[in-house]
């Protein structure tokens, strides 16, 4: 069975495997600048992935990790996020994010829980 793409896709251009998991992931709104096509939506600009301008834009802004931690911290940024990205990819990069968040508390929880009643 295929494997599902994540959430984070709609908002880079799937390049090719960088390892043998994940692929080259391209930043559509720092392609879109590349271009200076600011207008274009995310799938608008995915539309024009066949053109060489847009192979070429590719080559200058450079790929990441396919890899849902890394596309989100390339959207959010450690110290600055990316400028180019979407309202809708930044939107959508703090929900993953939360949820992370919320997943490693709950877990780290569970854990402090289970030390708890194995210390009594």
């Amino acid at each position: 069975m295929a494997h599902q793409k994540g959430e984070m896709w709609q908002y880079f251009w799937q390049g090719p495997k960088e390892n043998s998991s994940h692929h080259q992931a391209f930043c559509l709104g720092c392609i879109r600048n590349q271009l200076d096509i600011a207008q274009l939506n995310d799938k608008d600009t995915l539309g024009l992935a066949d053109e060489i301008t847009f192979k070429n834009a590719c080559a200058t802004v450079g790929s990441i990790l396919g890899e849902k931690k890394a596309m989100v911290a390339h959207i959010l940024g450690g110290e600055r996020s990316c400028v180019h990205a979407s309202s809708e990819a930044t939107e959508k990069a703090k929900e993953l994010k939360k949820k992370e968040q919320k997943g490693k508390w709950a877990r780290t929880d569970e854990v402090e829980e289970d030390a708890d009643s194995t210390n009594k």
